[in-house]
């Protein structure tokens, strides 16, 4: 009669035990490491032997409760033992229970692990990159170390890039590691762990050596309407588990690099500068974006920037003044940086606003109105637009051909001319009440002319011409004198009264009036 018992128990006595069925196959992945047993115990109890049937089919339950024991036949002994099942059908028989275990016994050779997996898939992404997937997952024994042992095992079987017959050029040089996770289930003593490798197939310069895989994409803008082509490239640099922001950093294309991927996939000649330049880093998502914006606008020339600009002329029909206004922004082209500091270089090499854009309003006023008059050097208004963080420049003026006098925002003055007249004087008759004689004395009366000027200096002038009270004085006598040059009388004239003010430089400006006599001259009028 056989002895069996399993960790230790023998809940079916020593005089009534069930009959054992052993098969054996061997346990294999890639190799032989061990074999299987499938074990079948099939008996019955017999209640005048065992005593209670219920306490006997609780104790069996209670023996083969517990997996991963010894199991042992006659002397031979299984380890590893797993319980697959505990059947306890039905009865037929008053006083009588019949059952069946079945159990599963490992005995390896070499790795104590079960359910060992190792696979590897592959697929091609929408950007046309080649993913690897390499996942090993395995099953211990013997509880922690057995987890142990099934670690090692998987970590072993992905320790580097998969050994697999492809055809999309997926190697461990040109492959980096983007993503890597680990399953553990220390009830179950299970552990997986997955790699996922992404091979930049496309662009020969992403590899492990870096740990950095590279995208780009272009656009290319082109239309009747518009007056040049452009090219936009965006460069994603991604990185994977390893990388660092420096891999990126040192991944970078030069602009040099940038014009001739654009150049190449859009076979338009570009500018060598890119008109925008930006630079994302993103240093927890592992990824650094370039974009460059070139186009082949021959306006640049050897030049960062050019002024685009429109003008318009306008005329009062009433007043007959014309007016001649342009608007215009300055494009330039690089980084952000580069737009601001080449803005700046362009506003301080300006020696006067009024003086460049008064430029581009005299041709427009030249060949429009055909230069009847002269456009004034100073704007009737004028504007600056900066904007720093959008790397703009704008600018705007108006002229206009009024009257004007250079340095001047506001002139004025008043010529009052008392001509020579027959000095003639009414008598009241000392007789007659009412009636009056009139005396002719036989001469003219001096001719006269009164001047009065008043003049304002424009901004700026006061910091340009010095503004000072001599200077002032010196304008306004300059205008006295040309206003008397142009009414005088005759003979040499003796000045009645003369007055004169001159502001501070702040309000920069001063006014004088001159009363001259002169000589008789012709009459005006004959008595």
């Amino acid at each position: 009669m056989a002895t069996i018992t399993y960790n230790g128990a023998q809940p079916w006595g020593s005089s009534n035990p069930p009959y054992a069925n052993v098969n054996v196959q061997p346990l294999k992945y890639g190799e032989k490491w061990g074999n299987t047993y499938s074990i079948s115990l099939v008996g019955y109890a017999a209640e005048s032997i065992v005593g209670n049937l219920e306490t006997f089919k609780n104790s069996l339950i209670s023996t083969f409760n517990d997996n991963n024991k010894t199991l042992s036949i006659d002397g031979t002994t299984f380890d590893n033992v797993f319980v697959e099942s505990l059947d306890i059908p039905k009865q037929r028989f008053k006083g009588r229970l019949d059952y069946t275990i079945n159990l599963t016994a490992y005995n390896f050779d070499s790795t104590e692990i079960l359910d060992p997996s190792d696979t590897v898939e592959q697929s091609v992404e929408n950007d046309q990159s080649v993913m690897t997937t390499h996942t090993a997952s395995a099953r211990g024994v013997n509880g922690a170390s057995g987890l142990s042992t099934a670690r090692t095992w998987a970590q072993s079987r992905v320790s580097g890039f998969p050994s697999i017959i492809n055809s999309l050029g997926a190697t461990s040089s040109n492959s980096i590691i983007i993503e890597e996770t680990e399953n553990i289930d220390r009830t179950k003593s299970t552990y997986s762990i997955t790699k996922k490798y992404k091979t930049d197939i496309i662009d020969s310069t992403s590899s492990s050596t870096n740990n950095v895989w590279k995208r780009q994409s272009i656009v290319t803008t082109e239309s009747l309407e518009a007056e040049y082509k452009q090219v936009e490239i965006t460069v994603e640099h991604g990185g994977g588990t390893n990388s660092t922001l420096s891999n990126l950093r040192s991944s970078q294309m030069s602009i040099a690099d940038l014009k001739s991927a654009a150049e190449t996939a859009s076979g338009i000649t570009l500018n060598a500068k890119p008109t925008e330049q930006s630079l994302q880093e993103d240093e927890n998502g592992k990824k650094l974006i370039q974009v460059a914006v070139f186009n082949d606008d021959t306006l640049f020339g050897s030049s960062d920037s050019y002024f685009d600009y429109s003008v318009s002329v306008s005329e009062d029909k009433v007043t007959g003044v014309t007016s001649v206004s342009v608007d215009g922004e300055l494009i330039t082209r690089g980084s952000l940086s580069s737009r601001v500091t080449e803005i700046n270089n362009f506003l301080s090499s300006l020696t006067s606003l009024d003086s460049y854009l008064r430029g581009f309003c005299d041709t427009a006023y030249t060949d429009i109105a055909g230069s009847p008059y002269t456009l004034n050097t100073k704007s009737s208004s004028s504007s600056i637009n900066k904007n720093e963080k959008k790397g703009t420049l704008k600018l705007s003026a108006t002229f206009n051909d009024e009257d004007y006098i250079q340095h001047y925002s506001a002139a004025s003055w008043t010529v009052t001319v008392n001509p020579s007249t027959p000095y003639i004087k009414a008598a009241a008759s000392a007789t007659e009440n009412g009636y009056y004689t009139f005396q002719d004395f036989g001469f003219l009366t001096r001719e006269t002319v009164l001047t009065n000027v008043s003049l304002t200096a424009d901004e700026g002038a006061s910091s340009y011409m010095g503004a000072t009270g001599a200077f002032i004085a010196n304008a306004t006598n300059n205008l006295t004198n040309t206003l008397h040059s142009a009414f005088a009388g005759t003979g040499t004239p003796y000045v009645v009264d003369e007055g004169r003010t001159e502001q501070d430089a702040d309000n920069a400006g001063g006014t004088k009036q001159v009363h001259k006599s002169y000589e008789a001259g012709s009459e005006l009028i004959t008595v």
